[in-house]
């Protein structure tokens, strides 16, 4: 199996590679102990969607469909939720006390990974509202499902957009809070369409302003944006299209249409459009013509999962012996020195932006993270910060050990010592670059934490 590398961030050529692995969960629920007041928070419908919460703390899913599955074959469920076609997939919860009950699971439509919008063939499903923490300016005013209809930026008429996509609500919604704005959505729900005013973004701890809601996608096939250049713009399917029907198959949702768009050539599409959200909407029928290739990406693109809250999964790593112990801790600590001397490499050449830096601040900040995660993550980290450490003090910078190093090599070769006034002027810039680098990496994580 051969996997390409591609950029984390699709439109910055600077950016780090990476093959799309995120941790695996498991089929418990989160641990610890949770309070009436937390439960109560977790299951507010006026704050996280149902279908999140299917699961509830030290809860887990002991069978799928019927058939039993352990804690650790989180696989299964995801197998299911594929295979269902956006149908709810039912699920037997073991609660803490011993006694089971059923859920459903609903699959839910996630973005591609590296930032890349989901579309198929050219047509990206629309933003819709997922969770609202309390506190926040939408609370209580917007509701989890509420389907994004439009989203304007209150006194900036250039800033208002019907049928925006999710990209470009996130934009509006940041730039409303670096201006001090207010935003005003226009949502779909349960059928009706309401506008919600005066949501206002709010400073988070990291000094950032959000509006503090998480949004995702509608599974119901309307099309919220086309795509330039793809086989549904050519067709002439317009933004705000709901697809009723692909070659006389009714059709309820993008999973049906993703199944009902195995096959290259030509397919008909009947889609019902408006020309502004809650007008009536009229039926045209479209032609769709698909090559393999654009088969094979919307096969490869549509991604379904459950929006649950599950613990990750931890495959604990115990060493037979102590010499493989140590071992691995060699091991360890070599990759970590190549990696780090591979990613100056990579930034001298210009392949990595110097904004991945961290200083002091973003190593605190990172710390408090795998510190949260365990004692064993945080001795990991530290391991790590040491082994970069230990490359930073050998590079061939006066003022430190590689500096001092370089002057013996040099003494050895020209059979003297370096004048004391050169090894000065030579400490001195090299005081003069590790100051700048301070300042530059510290800076670096200023702009991290306020968003910029």
């Amino acid at each position: 199996l051969r996997i390409q590398p591609a950029r984390m961030k699709e439109d910055d050529p600077k950016s780090f590679l990476g093959i799309g692995i995120s941790p695996s969960q498991s089929l418990r629920g989160l641990s610890g102990e949770v309070t009436e007041k937390d439960l109560k928070e977790l299951t507010d419908p006026k704050r996280v969607s149902p279908g999140t919460m299917a699961v509830l703390p030290n809860e887990q899913i002991v069978a799928i469909e019927g058939e039993p599955v352990k804690p650790d074959e989180y696989y299964k469920l995801d197998q299911a939720i594929q295979k269902s076609e956006g149908k709810p997939v039912t699920v037997t919860i073991k609660r803490k006390d011993g006694s089971t009950r059923e859920a459903q699971v609903t699959p839910q439509l996630d973005a591609p990974w590296g930032g890349r919008p989901l579309s198929i063939a050219g047509m990206e499903p629309r933003p819709a509202v997922a969770d609202l923490p309390e506190g926040t300016s939408a609370y209580g005013k917007l509701m989890p499902g509420d389907i994004v209809q439009a989203v304007e930026i209150v006194g900036r008429d250039r800033d208002k957009e019907l049928n925006p996509d999710l990209t470009r609500v996130q934009e509006l919604a940041d730039q409303a809070g670096r201006e001090d704005h207010t935003l005003t959505f226009t949502v779909l729900r349960d059928g009706r369409i309401q506008k919600v005013e005066g949501l206002q973004a709010k400073k988070t701890i990291e000094g950032k302003k959000r509006l503090g809601i998480s949004i995702g996608l509608d599974p119901s096939a309307t099309v919220s944006h086309v795509m330039e250049n793809t086989p549904a713009q050519k067709a002439g399917i317009p933004d705000g299209a709901t697809i009723k029907a692909v070659d006389g198959k009714a059709i309820g949702n993008w999973f049906e249409v993703r199944e009902a768009l195995k096959s290259p050539g030509t397919h008909k599409l009947t889609a019902a459009t408006s020309a502004r959200p809650g007008d009536e909407s009229t039926t045209g029928e479209y032609t769709l013509v698909l090559s393999q290739a654009d088969v094979d990406s919307i096969q490869a693109t549509v991604h379904a999962s459950a929006r649950l809250l599950l613990e990750e999964l931890k495959e604990p790593r115990k060493a037979r012996s102590v010499g493989e112990a140590i071992n691995w801790g060699v091991v360890e600590t070599r990759d970590f020195i190549l990696q780090f001397y591979v990613t100056l490499t990579r930034m001298f050449q210009g392949r990595i932006s110097a904004s991945n830096m961290m200083g002091p601040l973003g190593i605190v900040t990172a710390g408090a993270r795998f510190a949260f995660k365990g004692m064993d993550w945080l001795l990991w980290f530290l391991a790590m910060i040491s082994a970069n450490l230990a490359v930073v003090n050998f590079l061939p910078i006066p003022i430190v050990d590689g500096g001092l190093f370089t002057f013996l090599v040099v003494e050895k070769l020209q059979g003297k010592p370096i004048s004391p006034r050169t090894q000065a002027v030579a400490q001195i810039i090299g005081f003069a670059v590790i100051i700048s680098v301070f300042l530059l990496v510290t800076y670096q994580d200023i702009r991290r934490s306020m968003g910029m």
